[in-house]
C-alpha cells in the first residue's frame, strides 16, 4: 500500500506529485518535479522540485521542508526544465513564476550522511544532512552521533521503520531544536544541550535549551528517551502534555519552568541531580522522571514555646518555606524527627527568651534540603514554675508512705521541700512555688 511511510506523496487533492516527470542526477540522486503542488489553500499549483537519494529515496508528503517550492498561486515550480551541474548540483527553470516573469534556481542538494558527526568536524562551518539518509543508517540496526558546538535542529520527520533501529544521540554545546517528528524504530534516542565536550571557540553564548516545537513529537517504542539540558531549560511547545512516547524518559534540566504548562511533568521527580552521561540515578531505574540541578534548601522555623525551669523544648512540627515547583511539606516526601540546640545553653537554659536552632534530622525524598532560619529568633520563652498548691497533712503521709507518687519534688508555704527520691527533707528558699532541686537560689529571688 502506498503511503508516506514509504512513497513520496502529495498532502492535499491534486497535488499530482511527480506529475512533470523525474530527473536523474550525475552522481545517482535525481530530482521529482510535481507542477500541481499546492502549497496550502493559499498557494493553489505552487509546484515542487524534491530532491531524492539514488540508494535509499525519499519518503513522506512534500514540504518546504524537502523541496524547493512554490509560494504563490500558479508559481508552478517544475513546469521547466532541470539540467544536471556538476558535484551533484542541478539547475531548475521556473517559467511561470511571478505571473510569467520567471526565475531559474539552483539548487546544492543536502549531502547525505555517512557516518558519525564529532565536535572537531568541520569547525566553523554549517553542516547540514539529509532525513533520509540518518533513517536509512539507524534502520540498519546502527547508531548514529551528531555532534555540534553550537545548535543541532531537526526539520524533517526521521521515521524509522524497523523494530531493531540503531540508537541516536545528538549533543551540542547550545541548544537543540526539535522541530519534526522522531520515531526511532524501539532505538534510543538521546539529546544533550550544553555538551561540555563542545569547542569552545565555536559556541555562540546563551542558556542551553532543548525545546520540542509545535506539533512535534518522540516515539521510541521499547526505547529510552534522554532530554538534557545541561544548566539550561526544556520547553515544550509541541502543544502535547505527552510528547514523547517510550518504555521510558528522563528530563534534565535545572530548574522547573515557571510555567509548568511549558515542560513535561514525570510521575518522578528529584532536585541536586546533573546529568552524567551514561550514568543513571539509582533511584531513577525505573518509570519517568524531571530531573533538576537545582539545590533547594526548605527554612525551618522552629515554633515559639513558653515552658518552665529545667524543662524541655518539645519537638512541636516546625514550619518549613522554601518549596519549589508545586511543591508541599505534604508531597516533598520529608520524614525525620527534628533536633533543636539553643545556642549558648548547656544543660537547662536560664530564665527569658531564648533562640531556638534547628540542628538535623529531616530529610526528603525528592533531594531537597535542611537549614535553620536564622531570620528567626526568640522561639523560647523560660518562666518560673507555677506555684505549687498547699498540702494537708493526709497527703504528705500518703507521700511519706510511699502510696503517693503523682509529685516527686515540690514546695509548700513554709518553704520545706521534702524529696521523696532520697526520703529526706531539704531546706530551701521561701519561693511559694514549686522549684527543680538544681534550680540556682537567685530564682527564687
Amino acid at each position: 500500500v502506498v503511503s508516506e511511510s514509504n512513497s513520496l506523496v502529495g498532502g492535499s487533492n491534486s497535488d499530482q506529485v511527480s506529475l512533470t516527470g523525474v530527473t536523474a542526477l550525475t552522481n545517482g540522486n535525481y530530482a521529482v518535479r510535481s507542477a500541481a503542488w499546492n502549497n496550502g489553500i493559499v498557494a493553489l499549483n505552487a509546484g515542487a522540485v524534491t530532491w531524492g537519494i539514488g540508494t535509499v529515496g525519499i519518503t513522506g508528503q512534500v514540504s518546504a521542508q524537502n523541496s524547493l517550492v512554490g509560494t504563490a498561486t500558479n508559481d508552478q515550480l517544475g513546469s521547466g526544465d532541470v539540467e544536471i551541474l556538476d558535484n551533484g548540483r542541478y539547475l531548475v527553470t521556473d517559467p511561470r513564476y511571478n505571473n510569467r516573469n520567471g526565475r531559474v534556481l539552483i539548487a546544492t542538494p543536502t549531502p547525505n550522511l555517512t557516518g558519525d558527526v564529532l565536535f572537531n568536524d568541520s569547525i566553523g562551518s554549517p553542516l547540514e544532512f539529509t532525513a533520509s539518509s540518518i533513517v536509512a543508517i539507524l534502520a540498519s540496526g546502527t547508531s548514529v552521533t551528531l555532534q555540534a558546538s553550537n545548535d543541532i535542529t531537526l526539520n524533517s520527520d526521521i521515521t524509522v521503520n524497523s523494530n531493531v533501529g540503531g540508537a541516536f544521540k545528538l549533543q551540542a554545546g547550545r541548544n537543540i531544536n526539535l522541530n519534526a517528528d522522531l520515531t526511532t524504530g524501539n532505538g534510543d534516542f538521546t539529546a544533550v544541550a550544553g555538551d561540555t565536550g563542545m569547542v569552545a571557540d565555536d559556541r555562540k553564548p546563551g542558556i542551553p535549551t532543548i525545546t520540542l516545537g509545535a506539533g512535534a513529537s518522540i516515539n521510541a517504542g521499547t526505547g529510552t528517551v534522554i532530554l538534557a539540558a545541561n544548566g539550561g531549560n526544556f520547553v515544550n511547545n509541541s502543544g502535547s502534555a505527552a510528547p514523547i512516547t517510550a518504555n521510558r524518559w528522563l528530563v534534565y534540566s535545572s530548574a522547573p519552568p515557571a510555567n509548568l504548562a511549558e515542560g513535561i511533568i514525570a510521575p518522578f521527580k528529584h532536585y541536586a541531580q546533573n546529568f552524567v552521561d551514561g550514568v543513571t540515578p539509582d533511584y531513577a531505574t525505573t518509570g519517568n522522571w524531571n530531573l533538576y540541578s537545582i539545590a533547594p534548601v526548605l527554612s525551618v522555623t522552629p515554633a515559639a514555646q513558653t515552658i518552665g525551669y529545667a524543662t524541655h523544648y518539645s519537638n512541636v512540627t516546625p514550619l518549613l518555606s522554601g518549596f519549589i515547583g508545586g511543591d508541599s511539606s505534604a508531597t516533598a516526601g520529608i520524614s525525620g524527627t527534628p533536633l533543636f540546640t539553643i545556642p549558648g545553653s548547656s544543660g537547662y537554659a536560664t530564665l527569658g527568651t531564648h533562640d531556638v536552632a534547628y540542628d538535623r534530622g529531616l530529610a526528603s525524598s525528592l533531594g531537597y534540603t535542611f537549614a535553620d532560619n536564622a531570620a528567626s529568633s526568640g522561639e523560647l520563652t523560660v518562666v518560673l514554675p507555677q506555684a505549687a498548691p498547699e498540702l494537708s497533712i493526709d497527703t504528705l503521709a500518703s507521700i511519706l508512705s510511699g502510696t503517693n507518687t503523682s509529685m516527686l519534688a515540690y514546695t509548700v508555704h513554709t518553704g520545706v521541700e521534702f524529696d521523696t527520691q532520697n526520703s529526706s527533707l531539704v531546706s530551701t528558699a521561701d519561693c511559694g512555688v514549686q522549684m527543680p532541686q538544681d534550680a540556682p537560689a537567685s530564682a527564687c529571688q
